[in-house]
C-alpha cells in the first residue's frame, strides 16, 4: 500500500513506481543537488489527506501532470537543472493537500524566492521539501523555509542532504558490539 515510500527507503535514490501488483520500479538517476526538507510541528494522517482528494480530474490537468512526469524524467536523464525546474510541479495531488498544512504557501514561496529548484509537500505532508542546486543555497533556503513556518506561528524542524543512493542499511553500533 506504500511502495512510494518503502522502496526508496530501501533501494535508495529517485525511484519510478512502475507497477504496484506487484510493485515494480525503475531507478532514475540522482541529480546533483541538495535537499532540503522541512517538518513542521503539525499532524496531517494520510487518510485525512486522501479523503481530500477528488475521485476524478479533468483529462487537460492529468495530460499536463503526465508531461510534467515525463519533463521531469527527461530532466534527470539530461541532467538539465532548468528543465527539472521547470517540470518538478505537481498541479493535481498537492493543491488539495496544502491546507492542513498551515503556512504552506508562504513556505513554498520562500523556498523558491531564495532560489529552489523546487518545493512541495513531500507525500501527504506535512513535511515540505525543496531541491536546491549548491550547498550554500540550500542552507539560506532551509532558514527561508523554516522562517516562514515561524512566521505562520508553527515551528519546525529542518535537514539539508544529498539524496542517497544508498537504501536502508542495518548498522552495527560500536558500543554496543561485543
Amino acid at each position: 500500500g506504500h511502495g512510494d515510500n518503502i522502496c526508496p527507503a530501501l533501494e535508495g535514490g529517485l525511484l519510478l513506481i512502475q507497477g504496484i501488483d506487484p510493485i515494480k520500479t525503475v531507478s532514475l538517476p540522482v541529480p546533483d543537488c541538495q535537499m532540503v526538507v522541512v517538518c513542521p510541528d503539525v499532524v496531517v494522517k494520510t487518510r485525512d489527506a486522501r479523503a481530500v482528494l477528488p475521485t476524478s480530474w479533468p483529462l487537460e490537468d492529468y495530460v499536463r501532470q503526465s508531461a510534467h512526469l515525463a519533463g521531469v524524467i527527461a530532466a534527470l536523464y539530461r541532467e538539465d537543472v532548468s528543465l527539472l525546474r521547470d517540470n518538478m510541479q505537481d498541479i493535481l495531488i498537492a493543491p488539495h493537500r496544502t491546507a492542513a498544512v498551515p503556512g504552506f504557501d508562504g513556505v513554498q514561496a520562500a523556498a523558491l524566492e531564495a532560489g529552489a529548484l523546487a518545493c512541495s509537500l513531500s507525500g501527504s505532508g506535512p513535511t515540505v521539501f525543496a531541491m536546491a542546486e549548491r550547498g550554500e543555497q540550500a542552507v539560506l533556503i532551509e532558514k527561508e523555509m523554516v522562517r516562514a513556518f515561524s512566521d505562520a506561528g508553527v515551528s519546525a524542524v529542518s535537514w539539508v542532504s544529498s539524496i542517497s543512493t544508498q537504501g536502508a542499511m542495518v548498522m552495527e553500533d560500536s558500543a554496543c558490539a561485543t
